[in-house]
């Protein structure tokens, strides 16, 4: 039996969907700061905060949607004082009247030099 949900993005080693369209939903997986060729995480949190949220943008697109679509983010910092200068990036994302709810929280990534990962819910209207 199939579940109708559709799976958005390239199937990595992991057992897990970069997203997945139920229809009415996107639920975007946790995307990290790391350039897609490369696999190489730059040190800087803006740079990686704009990769991650690239990488955001590219799913939403192949799903049809866009940043305005989003109703909810989760975003995982390795160091809250990284706060400020993920937001001033954040906000060159979500620039609609109504942004996204969200939860920022400070907590271990899984490798050392991740600094920031970010998932994401959106809705078609």
């Amino acid at each position: 039996m199939t579940s109708g949900f559709r799976a958005i993005g390239p199937a990595g080693k992991s057992p897990l969907s970069p997203a997945v369209d139920t229809g009415a939903f996107v639920f975007i997986s946790g995307q990290v700061g790391t350039d897609v060729v490369t696999r190489i995480a730059p040190a800087n949190v803006r740079d990686q905060a704009r990769i991650a949220l690239e990488r955001v943008g590219a799913l939403l697109k192949e799903a049809g949607l866009g940043f305005s679509d989003v109703a909810k983010v989760n975003v995982y910092l390795a160091d809250m004082r990284d706060l400020p200068a993920f937001n001033e990036i954040y906000a060159q994302y979500f620039t609609g009247d109504v942004k996204p709810a969200r939860s920022t929280v400070g907590a271990p990534l899984p490798k050392p030099n991740f600094r920031v990962e970010v998932e994401a819910v959106a809705v078609r209207h």
